[in-house]
C-alpha cells in the first residue's frame, strides 16, 4: 500500500489480502496524519478501548466486523494484550504499512519508533526489532483479515501462507541487511544513514506489507540456490579446525523455528551458550550433535554467573556477573552471530540471576543481591518491575508462558508468576518444591514441566496451575547453577547445557520415558 510499492505485482491470493487489509481504511491516509492522531490520543505507548475509539473515529478507520469482513475484530485482538489495550507501536507500524507516503516520509516514521529521545541514532537491535514486528503484522497478523471465500482457492491460500513462514527467517536477515546497510560496521545508525538505504527502489518496496510478503516470497527460489552453494562452502562462523563442520550446520537453517510470541520454551534445532573458562560463543546443532563457534568476546573469559538468554534473530542478551576480584558486574549487551556486540544501559549489580524473554523484553527477577526489572528491547531502556515476593530468589529460575513468567529458585520451595499486564506476582498453590535444588523449567506445546535436578519431576497444564503431576525422577547428576539460561527444545524433547565439569556436556530429558542422559557431540 502507499506510493513505494507501485510497481510490484501480485498473484491472486496476494490481491485477495490486499483487498482484504485495505477495508480497514488507511490506505488513502498519510503516515505523518496516522503518526499524529494515534500519538494524540495515546498514553504511555498503549491504547485504551476509549482513545482507540476516538483514534478510529478521527482518522475514519474501520475497527468493526462488516458484512463484507468478519475477521476486522479478530485481527486487532491479535495484537491487544490481556486487558484489551493495543500497543502503539504496533498501531503505528500497521499505519505505516498500510498509508500513504513517501519513502522519506515512511522510513523517518519507522525511525522515529525506536528514537524514543529524538536523538537521531538508534541500535543495530532496534532495527532487528522492527524488522522483526513488521513482518509479523504482515505475515502473521495482517493474512487474518482474508477471509476464506475472498481467496481464489483456499488450497492456493494456505500454500501461499505456509510458503511466506517457510522463507520468513531467511528475508528476515537479508531486509536488515538492507534497512542497515552494506557498508555500516557500527554498532548503531543514524537517521540521515537509515533513510539513505531507501533510495534503492527495491529497499523502498518494504515498507510496505504487500512489498514485504513478495520479498518473502521471493526467496523461494533463492534460498534453494543459497543452500546449494552452502554445501560447498565453509561458514564464516568457524574455526579451522571446525569447519569440517559447516556443511551440516547450514543445512539445518529452513527447519529452525524462532521463539513463539506467547512464551513458551524456544523449540529449535541449536542452542547457544558460552563455552566454560573460554570467550567462545558456540552454536550447538541438537540435529548433528556437532559444535561451531560463532565469536569470540574478550571478557566472557572472565566474567562468570551472568545471566543470559537468547532472544530473536540469533542474537543472545547478556546480564550481571562476576568480575575478577569478586565485583558484582551491572552491565548489559546484546551479541549477534556474527559477534556484533551492542553494549547497553548498566543496570543494578547482580549475579546468579535468570532471564526470561517475552514481549520484545528481556525480564530479570531474583540474583545476588535481588532485583526485579525488565529490559525493554523496543524502547532500549531498563525499567522497574514489582516487588519481589519474600524469599531467597538467588539461582532464579524463570519461565515465560502468555502473558506471564513463572518464577522459583535453588532456594525456594513456593512458585509464583509475574503478571506482565497487571505488574504483580502472585503465588501458585498446590505445589511444593525441594527447598535446595536446582531446578529447570520449561513448557512442550500446552504443559509446564519443573524438574528438581536429582529430584522429582512435575507436570501441569499451561491454562490454571491448579494440578501438578508427580512424573518421575531425574537420577543423580552433578549440575551448574547456569543451565536454564541453555536449553531448548527439540522433537519434543529438553536439552540443555550441564557446564559443572568444565566440558560443556549436552543433556538430553526424554519426556516420554523421564530419563534424563548425556548426549555425545562432535
Amino acid at each position: 500500500m502507499g506510493c513505494v510499492d507501485s510497481k510490484l505485482s501480485c498473484s491472486s491470493v496476494e490481491r485477495s489480502i490486499m483487498n482484504a487489509e485495505a477495508e480497514l481504511g488507511y490506505e488513502k491516509k498519510n503516515c505523518w496524519y496516522i503518526d499524529f492522531i494515534h500519538r494524540k490520543y495515546s498514553i504511555g505507548g498503549w491504547v485504551n478501548h476509549e482513545q482507540w475509539r476516538d483514534i478510529s473515529c478521527s482518522l475514519l478507520i474501520q475497527t468493526k466486523n462488516t458484512s463484507s469482513n468478519t475477521k476486522i475484530e479478530r485481527f486487532f485482538s491479535s495484537i491487544a494484550n490481556f486487558n484489551g489495550k493495543l500497543p502503539l507501536k504496533s498501531l503505528l507500524i500497521i499505519g505505516f504499512l498500510l498509508g500513504e507516503g513517501t519513502y522519506q516520509e515512511k522510513s523517518q516514521l519507522f525511525f522515529d519508533i525506536y528514537d524514543t529521545n529524538n536523538s537521531k541514532i538508534i541500535f543495530k537491535s532496534d532495527i532487528h526489532a522492527l524488522v522483526e514486528e513488521m513482518l509479523d503484522i504482515a505475515i502473521n497478523k495482517i493474512p487474518i483479515l482474508a477471509c476464506k471465500p475472498q481467496a481464489s482457492n483456499e488450497e492456493d491460500f494456505q500454500k501461499y501462507l505456509q510458503e511466506l513462514h517457510q522463507f520468513k527467517e531467511a528475508a528476515q536477515e537479508l531486509i536488515v541487511r538492507k534497512f542497515i546497510g552494506a557498508d555500516n560496521s557500527e554498532h548503531s545508525i543514524t537517521l540521515s544513514e537509515f533513510q539513505a538505504n531507501f533510495q534503492d527502489i527495491s529497499t523502498a518496496e518494504l515498507l510496505s506489507s504487500h512489498g514485504l510478503r513478495s520479498f518473502v516470497y521471493s526467496q523461494k527460489s533463492a534460498l534453494k540456490s543459497t543452500n546449494f552453494k552452502q554445501k560447498k562452502k565453509k561458514s564464516n562462523f568457524l574455526s579451522s579446525e571446525e569447519s569440517e563442520n559447516a556443511e551440516i550446520i547450514n543445512e539445518e537453517t529452513v527447519e529452525k523455528t524462532e521463539q513463539e510470541s506467547n512464551g513458551t520454551t524456544i523449540e529449535t534445532d541449536r542452542i547457544i551458550f558460552v563455552k566454560n573458562f573460554t570467550n567462545q560463543i558456540v552454536t550447538l546443532s541438537l540435529k548433528c550433535k556437532t559444535k561451531s563457534s560463532m565469536s569470540s568476546i574478550d571478557f566472557f573469559s572472565e566474567l562468570k554467573l551472568y545471566g543470559s538468554i537468547c532472544i530473536p534473530n540469533q542474537r543472545v542478551f547478556f546480564y550481571g556477573g562476576i568480575l575478577p576480584g569478586n565485583k558484582t558486574s551491572a552491565d548489559a549487551f546484546i551479541v549477534d552471530k556474527m559477534g556484533y556486540l551492542t553494549k547497553l544501559v548498566s543496570y543494578q549489580p547482580t549475579c546468579k540471576i535468570d532471564l526470561a524473554h517475552l514481549n520484545n523484553s528481556v525480564y530479570a527477577f531474583g540474583g545476588d543481591p535481588h532485583i526485579s526489572c525488565r529490559y525493554n528491547l523496543s524502547m532500549n531502556r531498563w525499567e522497574n518491575c514489582s516487588e519481589l515476593p519474600i524469599g531467597n530468589f538467588a539461582n532464579s529460575n524463570l519461565l515465560a508462558f502468555k502473558d506471564n513468567i513463572m518464577l522459583t529458585s535453588k532456594f525456594s520451595d513456593r512458585l509464583f508468576y509475574f503478571d506482565t499486564n497487571q505488574g504483580s506476582f502472585y503465588e501458585i498453590v498446590g505445589l511444593k518444591l525441594n527447598e535446595n535444588a536446582l531446578k529447570l523449567m520449561f513448557s512442550v506445546k500446552n504443559r509446564v514441566y519443573i524438574a528438581e535436578l536429582s529430584g522429582n519431576v512435575y507436570e501441569s497444564e499451561i491454562n490454571g496451575f491448579l494440578a501438578w503431576k508427580n512424573i518421575g525422577r531425574m537420577k543423580k547428576y552433578d549440575f551448574d547453577c547456569e543451565i536454564g539460561s541453555y536449553m531448548a527444545i527439540y522433537r519434543n524433547n529438553l536439552f540443555f547445557i550441564n557446564k559443572i565439569t568444565g566440558k560443556n556436556e549436552l543433556m538430553e530429558f526424554k519426556l516420554q520415558e523421564k530419563i534424563l542422559r548425556k548426549i555425545r557431540t562432535r
